[in-house]
Protein backbone atom coordinates (compact mmCIF):
# COMPACT_ATOMS: atom_id res chain seq x y z
CA UNK A 1 0.00 0.00 0.00
CA UNK A 2 2.89 2.37 0.75
CA UNK A 3 4.20 1.99 -2.80
CA UNK A 4 0.82 2.96 -4.27
CA UNK A 5 0.65 5.98 -1.98
CA UNK A 6 4.18 7.03 -2.99
CA UNK A 7 3.27 6.67 -6.67
CA UNK A 8 0.04 8.63 -6.25
CA UNK A 9 1.81 11.51 -4.51
CA UNK A 10 4.62 11.58 -7.09
CA UNK A 11 2.13 11.47 -9.98
CA UNK A 12 0.10 14.33 -8.50
CA UNK A 13 3.15 16.60 -8.31
CA UNK A 14 4.45 15.54 -11.74
CA UNK A 15 1.05 16.18 -13.36
CA UNK A 16 0.71 19.50 -11.56
CA UNK A 17 4.15 20.59 -12.80
CA UNK A 18 3.36 19.63 -16.40
CA UNK A 19 0.03 21.48 -16.39
CA UNK A 20 0.95 24.61 -14.44
CA UNK A 21 4.71 25.16 -14.63
CA UNK A 22 5.92 24.02 -18.04
CA UNK A 23 5.42 24.75 -21.71
CA UNK A 24 5.86 21.09 -22.59
CA UNK A 25 3.39 19.11 -24.65
CA UNK A 26 2.18 16.28 -22.49
CA UNK A 27 -0.23 13.42 -22.11
CA UNK A 28 -1.51 12.63 -18.63
CA UNK A 29 -2.75 9.08 -18.19
CA UNK A 30 -5.11 8.52 -15.31
CA UNK A 31 -6.04 5.17 -13.80
CA UNK A 32 -8.93 3.31 -15.38
CA UNK A 33 -10.31 -0.17 -15.14
CA UNK A 34 -8.33 -2.25 -17.63
CA UNK A 35 -10.12 -5.17 -19.21
CA UNK A 36 -8.76 -8.21 -21.04
CA UNK A 37 -11.28 -7.80 -23.86
CA UNK A 38 -10.31 -7.58 -27.52
CA UNK A 39 -9.26 -4.05 -28.49
CA UNK A 40 -11.74 -1.75 -30.24
CA UNK A 41 -9.24 0.82 -31.54
CA UNK A 42 -10.71 3.47 -29.21
CA UNK A 43 -10.10 4.65 -25.65
CA UNK A 44 -12.17 6.84 -23.32
CA UNK A 45 -10.84 10.39 -22.94
CA UNK A 46 -12.01 13.27 -20.73
CA UNK A 47 -14.50 11.04 -18.96
CA UNK A 48 -15.78 11.63 -15.45
CA UNK A 49 -16.83 8.66 -13.41
CA UNK A 50 -15.78 5.04 -13.59
CA UNK A 51 -14.73 3.81 -17.03
CA UNK A 52 -12.89 0.88 -18.52
CA UNK A 53 -10.62 0.36 -21.51
CA UNK A 54 -9.30 -2.84 -23.11
CA UNK A 55 -5.58 -3.30 -22.43
CA UNK A 56 -4.64 -3.47 -26.16
CA UNK A 57 -6.25 -0.06 -26.78
CA UNK A 58 -4.41 1.60 -23.89
CA UNK A 59 -1.11 0.09 -25.09
CA UNK A 60 -1.72 1.33 -28.64
CA UNK A 61 -2.51 4.86 -27.43
CA UNK A 62 0.55 4.91 -25.16
CA UNK A 63 2.87 3.86 -27.99
CA UNK A 64 1.37 6.35 -30.50
CA UNK A 65 1.66 9.36 -28.17
CA UNK A 66 4.26 11.66 -29.69
CA UNK A 67 4.89 13.73 -26.58
CA UNK A 68 5.20 11.14 -23.82
CA UNK A 69 7.34 12.14 -20.87
CA UNK A 70 7.94 9.71 -18.05
CA UNK A 71 8.96 11.14 -14.70
CA UNK A 72 10.27 8.72 -12.12
CA UNK A 73 10.35 10.00 -8.58
CA UNK A 74 11.38 8.03 -5.54
CA UNK A 75 9.99 9.30 -2.26
CA UNK A 76 11.83 8.35 0.90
Amino acid sequence: MDQILDYTIAKYFADNFLVNQSDLKYTILQPTNLTEEKGTGKISLDVTGVTSNPIPDVQRHWLKSSSMIILLVRLS
